[in-house]
């Protein structure tokens, strides 16, 4: 239950923050430019557009929840190619492109799949790549 309490307190608070500006522009509206609107018509518009401001919230939610795809977290996970090998475990590898260099407990030849394991400074620590099937 509190699991989903704070998601959806966020999101109601962003979405009222985004109606209570909506309501500012609604006197704006009323004071700069003379235009009197129905009370129905202000009701329906700002019940639309908290139906919008909720959904925009609930969107802003997930982009702030979003796993980092950049920097060594987003590294973390990733799989890549193993291009060479030595006896002593130093690898370079290839992942999305970039060739790193990378150690590994297991021995490992060119051309096997890694997943990316951690990462100290600019060398990775990689592991043998297991299907998730």
């Amino acid at each position: 239950m509190q699991r989903f309490l704070k998601p959806l307190l966020i999101v109601l608070l962003l979405a009222i923050f985004f109606v209570f500006d909506d309501i500012l522009i609604f006197f704006l509206i009323d004071d700069v430019f003379g235009i009197n609107l129905h009370t129905l018509w202000v009701t329906v518009i700002l019940t639309v557009l908290f139906l919008i401001n909720l959904l925009f919230a609930w969107l802003v939610y997930r982009v702030l929840r979003k796993r980092p795809v950049t920097g060594k977290e987003g590294m973390i996970g990733k799989n890549g190619i193993v291009l060479s090998a030595n006896d002593e475990g130093n690898l370079k590898v290839q992942i999305e492109g970039e060739i790193w260099q990378a150690s590994c407990c297991e021995t490992l030849r060119p051309g096997e799949k890694i997943t990316v394991a951690a990462i100290d400074g600019l060398r990775l620590s990689v592991e043998k790549y297991t299907s998730s099937e």
